[in-house]
């Protein structure tokens, strides 16, 4: 018993200068492993394309690992650093440290003003009620584009839900429930050319507004990506959110347009809306569907990942999951997905290796579990 105690307190003196250290620098470390695994099936593609394989796939989208500091500083300032990394349980995706949302700022009574790789503006300004971002259960490609990490320069041409490299971003203090937010890119990819270059200098510029009182939640947010397709070809995109909380029901809605340069004289557009609701019906058990229609392609040229413009070029998202809330920091789900294109669409499932081909439509059950820490 004696030589028990004494070892304790021998190890319980080895470990508090570490605990210590950690609570004198405000280093917190926090995460979420989350997987899900699908059976799928890609439909007929249109007439004289090869049909897709149906399989199954297993994805961990939104896992990661988070490591934060924070110190009062002079002025009445906090200095943060935060490196948030990819957590892959199947071994696929071997992402650098940092690789998610990662920076260093101050923050203080003016706000907060940061740089590194972060969610732009308009992404976390926008609802996203009953569905994920991204994986097979992902709103994000229909909705938005697709949601994916993104280089300075001409980069991840059409996707409005970016996660900027190279960011400098400003949030503004929370005022009445209001927040404002702002960002750029910097012109790292412009070091390789000459002062006189006609090539592209593309640079991404985001603007987000939120605001939070009781039930009601509503967001904006309005992107122009200048030179995102060449010289002179822009990508322009806006949204509204909104989101409602009645008893144990939140509902949400989202509308948006973006537009894409392809040629001087080229131009297409596509505009989309999600309906959402996520519904507590008792205890654990829980509800939650989304809706997103994506419209024709107008104008004229062809939109990365949509298709041609033109008519018949819409596409049709629907999703529904059973979710249970095991504990305060796991959950599971059961659900069904299905995407229903029109005959000259061009969309794809979140986790698909490409898109299928024109007019396929794709379904897909899937169980997930989602754990915290």
């Amino acid at each position: 018993m004696q030589k028990k105690v004494i070892a304790l307190a021998v190890a319980g003196a080895l470990a508090a200068p570490a605990l210590a250290l950690a609570q004198d620098s405000g280093v917190v470390i926090s995460g979420s492993i989350y997987g899900e695994y699908s059976k799928v099936n890609q439909g007929a593609n249109a007439a004289g394309t090869a049909d897709k394989a149906n399989t199954d796939i297993l994805q961990t989208p939104g896992s990661n690992l988070k490591i934060r500091s924070t110190e009062k500083v002079a002025y009445g300032l906090t200095a943060w650093f935060q490196c948030e990394s990819t957590l892959d349980f199947r071994g696929h995706n071997g992402d650098v440290m940092c690789m998610r949302n990662s920076g260093l700022g101050l923050q203080g009574g003016f706000g907060n003003v940061w740089v590194g790789n972060w969610d732009t503006p308009f992404k976390r300004s926008i609802a996203n009620t009953g569905g994920r971002d991204t994986g097979i259960f992902g709103t994000a490609q229909p909705l938005a584009g697709n949601s994916t990490t993104t280089a300075s320069g001409a980069a991840s041409v059409g996707v409005f839900k970016r996660r900027q490299q190279n960011t400098i971003a400003y949030d503004s203090p929370n005022i009445g429930g209001f927040t404002v937010m702002l960002a750029t890119a910097a012109l790292n990819a412009a070091t390789a050319l000459t002062a006189g270059a006609a090539a592209a200098k593309a640079r991404i510029y985001s603007t987000g507004a939120t605001y939070k009182n009781g039930p009601i939640s509503l967001g904006a947010g309005y992107d122009k990506h200048k030179e995102i397709n060449g010289a002179g070809l822009d990508g322009t995109g806006y949204h509204g959110s909104a989101e409602y909380t009645l008893g144990t029901v939140k509902l949400g809605a989202v509308y948006t347009v973006q537009k894409l340069e392809t040629a001087a004289t080229t131009q297409s557009t596509v505009k989309a809306y999600l309906l959402g609701a996520e519904w507590n019906i008792a205890g654990p058990h829980n509800l939650h569907g989304s809706y997103v229609v994506a419209g024709d392609l107008s104008g004229s040229g062809t939109y990365t990942n949509r298709g041609v413009a033109g008519d018949n070029t819409g596409a049709k998202y629907y999703q529904l999951r059973y979710v249970n809330n095991l504990s305060k920091r796991t959950t599971a789900s059961v659900g069904y997905i299905m995407l229903k294109q029109d005959t000259a669409a061009n969309y794809f499932l979140g986790g698909y290796a490409s898109a299928n081909g024109t007019g396929s439509t794709n379904s897909a059950y899937a169980v997930s579990m989602a754990h915290t820490f």
